[in-house]
């Protein structure tokens, strides 16, 4: 049986390779214009989603490459609770944290906890790798993909942890945020290096 950092329990069916594809390409960390040929038409279907307001809410994203593999993806929406169970699943938005801490959801507030951030983080930390996963050892690079700056409160109890976890294993990690541009046709993508 394995653990989750957020404390949740893996039994042996579990398998965090479902799902993934193995790929020939090469591991590198994409470029800004590639993260946002990713990313772009599901931010902007988001936004254009009932109960979604990205003038008080934030939309984000995490990528990572696995090497051998194709990367892994996943988006989240801060103010989840206004969006229809519906859309939440045809989006695919990440789900709400755990409420107690994991490894990189140190914050002790359930509301900061629900940021998106904490929920992108958390939920990758929770499925690829807990305790035991054999995917830790072949992680290479991770990217969170932010309409909306990082709070003080997701750098100092999601973005920290997490890239002290990645200079720990070697791996680099990277934000990238858009500072609001996701309505223009113009994002500007500021990436910051955080390991």
């Amino acid at each position: 049986m394995s653990y989750t950092r957020s404390g949740l329990q893996y039994r042996g069916e579990y398998s965090p390779m479902e799902g993934l594809v193995r790929t020939p390409s090469p591991d590198r960390v994409f470029t800004n214009d590639e993260v946002a040929n990713v990313v772009q038409n599901d931010f902007i279907a988001i936004s254009n989603t009932k109960g979604v307001d990205i003038k008080t809410g934030n939309i984000a994203a995490i990528l990572a490459k696995f090497s051998g593999l194709e990367p892994v993806y996943a988006v989240s929406y801060s103010t989840q609770s206004k969006v229809s169970i519906e859309d939440q699943g045809e989006l695919n938005l990440e789900s709400v944290t755990t409420n107690f801490p994991g490894e990189v959801s140190l914050q002790t507030n359930s509301q900061a906890r629900n940021h998106t951030e904490p929920k992108l983080l958390q939920g990758f930390t929770d499925r690829y790798l807990y305790e035991g996963s054999p995917l830790t050892a072949l992680l290479r690079w991770v990217i969170v993909i932010t309409d909306r700056n990082c709070c003080g409160s997701c750098m100092q109890f999601s973005i920290k942890p997490f890239a002290e976890a990645c200079k720990q294993r070697k791996v680099e990690f990277y934000t990238i945020e858009l500072n609001q541009t996701l309505g223009s046709n113009n994002w500007q993508c500021v990436r910051t290096r955080h390991a």
